[in-house]
């Protein structure tokens, strides 16, 4: 076909959101984290084609009580828009198989990561994904 499968661009935001989660103490080898994707939504506006890297920006933009959303920019070198996302992820507890309440230990850790979408540094934020 000649550019990235759509469901290339989940897993870019998949590998941002695991990063992130991961800089922020929730993810740990062999631990299972405290946490569900409850929603994921991708819309393409470019197709990632001749692109040998690009940059997944990834930032808090919304935390509740038991779930709080992630925005995503992803974007090439030449900062061309391929596409922005959105997932939200639910505080949940695995032996009782229920939501629950976002630790204040988890939810200062997100504040500080909170962004608006007009205070984002797109270029400065989140991780770099190299497509092969």
């Amino acid at each position: 076909m000649g550019h990235a499968n759509h469901a290339a661009y989940l897993q870019y935001m998949e590998t941002a959101r695991v990063e992130l989660a991961r800089s922020l103490g929730q993810v740990k080898k062999g631990f299972r984290s405290g946490l569900i994707l409850a929603s994921a939504r991708c819309e393409f506006k470019k197709p990632i084609t001749d692109e040998r890297c690009i940059t997944v920006t990834v930032w808090v933009s919304r935390i509740g009580d038991r779930s709080w959303g992630l925005d995503y920019f992803i974007h090439g070198l030449r900062r061309i828009e391929y596409a922005v996302g959105r997932t939200i992820q639910v505080a949940y507890d695995y032996k009782t198989r229920s939501a629950v309440q976002i630790s204040g230990k988890l939810k200062s850790k997100l504040g500080k990561t909170r962004r608006h979408a007009n205070q984002v540094q797109r270029n400065r934020l989140g991780p770099i994904v190299c497509a092969s």
